[in-house]
This record gives structure tokens, C-alpha cells and sequence, in this order.
């Protein structure tokens, strides 16, 4: 208490020292916020700015880090999601991989993998070449070999066939040919069947062509129904008249009709022989005959009625081609009855596959022929079968 004054003058002087040393401290910190105001002191104000910009900057910064942060975890679960997608995607790969190595034949050894049916194909290449005769040369019993030897002889097959599985035991036949040279009036020229006498009963010779040989036309008194022919000869067709624009397959039986003079004709490089048969009486009893399997001309094979030994005259050639049975009956049997015991017979009178041509029996039930019945056959799909087949009653 007696030294005051002196104490005062030292806290006063402590007091100036501790404000130059913090004047010079903030100083410095000033100057190194970039604060350049000229001035030597700063206010408190002016201190309180500093840091609020400090700290702004801060806060910025951290603004900065934080939306960046946020950027990396989006791409992150993005990255996520596209490595699940990936890692699903590589699963259905290895899949499909196995599946494919699995058909190479490399994961199995079964008989429809890849390998396998380069080996089929590769042996069934190996059998074409033999076949063909390649590579060996050996040619004799080869495809190139037949086709060698056709060249070399200069030959061909010989097309006319004589007449099988006749509608009778006797066939009449034409006794020779003569020649029409249609050439000198635009035409071409034919070879016409002739016949000879005697003739069987119901033909007569015609005179239609006003040709002073009129053995070549023949003309049936009652009509060609129910009779046959067969022309025999290298030529693929025939006509029935030199003037005739329809044509008919050769080498096969063929049923006749209508009342028209009968010529046949070929073309001139191909000679022919011609066979008729008559009408064939029809049974007085009932027939009963059971199907057989038939190949049909595109391969196919079925069930029908031969009517080969049924005492009805039949031809194996219908409107669909050639079968390998005698499956169609060229006589009328218009009101003959038909029954079968068995489902799913159908009966054809025509040949064709129109819905009025043909008709589902019902088993066990008498059904009347309504006819006409130019290529009348039998046939089941799906199984053998039997019919029953009677005349009219007087």
C-alpha cells in the first residue's frame, strides 16, 4: 500500500508491452490473411472480419470435400450395381458356354451333339462318293460307271413294257402301225396302232379320218364303258386320236369310256402296241376281300382293297399316278351295297379328293354305291380292314 504508484507505473508499462506484442502478433496474422488497409492497429471489427472469411473459406472447402464425398458413394453404389449386372451377365455367359460345348460333343458324348453329326454327315459323304464312284474309278457299279456305259454304247432303256394284271386273260392287241405324216400339212408326225381281224364283239372298224386304211379306228357299238387299254411303247404318252390334244400315260391299264372312234397315236420316233380288253361281267355273288398294304406314287403306304381275283376288272394307274397294288375298279357299281365291321373305311369313287368324291363307312352299316364309280377303291388310314361288296337284287 506504500509502493502504489510505482506498482501502477510497472502494470501500466506490463500493459503497453502486452499491446505492442499483440499488436505486432495480429499484425503479422493480418498480413498473412492478405489484410493490407495501411493501417499499423486493427479494430476488433476488423478482426471479427478476418475470421468470418477464415472461416467461410473453411466452410467452403468443406462444401467442396462434402460434394465430393457425395459424388464417390453415388459412383460408388452405381459401381455396385454395375458389378452385380456383370457378375448376373458372366453367370449366363458360363451357361451359355457350357451349353454350346455340351452341342461341340466336348462336355457329352451323345448322338445329336456337333461332332457327332459332322461324323454322320462325313460318312454319308464318304457313301455318295462311293456311290458315285469317286475316288476310286472304279465305275462299273457306280452312278459314273452306268452313265459311262450309257454313253459308250450309245444305247437307252427300251420303254415299251407288255401289258400286266390284265382286267381279262386275253387281251386283243393291234397287229402293226401306220404312219401319218402330219408334217405336210404343219403337223407332226404320228405312228397310229392298226388292227386286225377278226374283231371281238362290239367293235367295228370307223372312218372319221377318211383314210383309205380305216383299220387304224375302232368304234364300239355299245360304248367304250368297261373297257380297257394298254399301250405298250417307249413314248412316256398317248392320245386316243391322232387329233386328240389330251394325252394319257403309257404302259399301264387305263379304263374307257364314251362313245368316240378309238386311234391311237404316238409320236413318230416311238412305235407302240395296243391291248383291249371288254367289259368284264360282274359278280352275281358278293365279294368279300381284305386290305393290303399299298405304296402310294409320292411313297406313302396305306391300307386298301386289291381287287386283283374279285372277278372285277381293276387298274393299279388312277388320277393321282401309279400305286403298287390294283386298287381301282373301273366298272360301274352304281346300287351295289357295301358294310364293313371295321371304323375309318373310307371309300373313294372317283380318284379325286373332292368332299362328294368319297365317303366314310359306319361300321357295321349297309351302305348303297350312289355312284358313278369310274375309279371306285378302299382304303384305311390307320389300319387293316376288310369289306363285303354285293351286287344289286334283280
Amino acid at each position: 500500500m506504500t509502493n502504489l504508484t510505482e506498482k501502477f507505473t510497472l502494470l501500466e508499462t506490463q500493459l503497453a508491452d502486452n499491446h505492442t506484442a499483440l499488436m505486432s502478433s495480429l499484425g503479422t496474422i493480418a498480413s498473412r490473411m492478405l489484410w493490407d488497409n495501411g493501417e499499423d492497429t486493427f479494430t476488433m471489427a476488423q478482426l471479427q472480419y478476418l475470421c468470418l472469411l477464415q472461416l467461410q473459406e473453411i466452410k467452403n472447402s468443406n462444401d467442396s470435400i462434402v460434394t465430393r464425398l457425395g459424388d464417390i458413394y453415388t459412383r460408388q453404389g452405381f459401381q455396385g450395381s454395375t458389378f452385380s449386372d456383370m457378375s448376373d451377365f458372366l453367370d449366363e455367359m458360363n451357361t451359355n458356354l457350357n451349353g454350346v460345348l455340351q452341342r461341340l460333343g466336348t462336355a457329352s458324348d451323345t448322338d445329336n451333339d456337333v461332332i457327332s453329326l459332322l461324323v454322320s454327315l462325313k460318312t454319308g459323304i464318304a457313301a455318295l462318293n462311293t456311290a458315285m464312284g469317286i475316288p476310286s474309278g472304279d465305275a462299273t457299279t457306280t452312278m459314273l460307271g452306268r452313265l459311262s456305259a450309257i454313253e459308250s454304247c450309245g444305247c437307252r432303256p427300251v420303254g415299251a413294257q407288255p401289258p400286266i394284271n390284265g382286267p381279262c386273260a386275253t387281251p386283243y392287241a393291234s397287229c402293226s402301225i401306220a404312219f401319218i405324216p402330219w408334217v405336210i400339212v404343219g403337223g407332226t408326225n404320228v405312228n397310229v396302232a392298226k388292227w386286225c381281224e377278226p374283231l371281238p364283239d362290239g367293235l367295228e372298224y370307223g372312218t372319221t379320218l377318211g383314210l383309205s386304211d380305216d383299220t387304224t379306228e375302232l368304234v364300239a357299238t355299245d360304248g367304250w364303258d368297261g373297257w380297257h387299254i394298254f399301250v405298250s411303247s417307249a413314248a412316256t404318252v398317248f392320245g386316243k386320236s391322232p387329233l386328240d390334244l389330251e394325252r394319257y400315260p403309257t404302259n399301264t391299264w387305263l379304263p374307257l369310256s364314251g362313245t368316240d372312234v378309238l386311234s391311237v397315236a404316238t409320236d413318230e420316233r416311238n412305235s407302240l402296241k395296243v391291248y383291249l380288253c371288254p367289259p368284264a361281267d360282274s359278280p352275281l355273288d358278293c365279294v368279300t376281300l381284305s386290305s393290303v398294304e399299298i405304296t402310294a406314287p409320292w411313297g406313302g403306304t396305306f391300307q386298301g382293297i386289291d381287287w386283283t381275283g374279285s372277278g372285277l376288272p381293276c387298274v393299279d394307274t388312277g388320277p393321282t399316278g401309279t400305286f403298287s397294288g390294283c386298287i381301282f375298279s373301273t366298272n360301274d357299281l352304281t346300287e351295289w351295297t357295301v358294310i364293313t365291321i371295321y371304323e375309318n373305311v373310307h371309300m373313294n369313287m372317283s380318284g379325286h379328293d373332292g368332299h362328294t368324291d368319297f365317303v366314310v363307312l359306319e361300321a357295321s352299316t349297309l351302305t348303297t354305291i350312289t355312284g358313278p364309280t369310274p375309279y371306285l377303291h378302299f382304303y384305311k388310314p390307320d389300319g387293316n380292314f376288310d369289306i363285303t361288296i354285293c351286287p344289286p337284287e334283280g
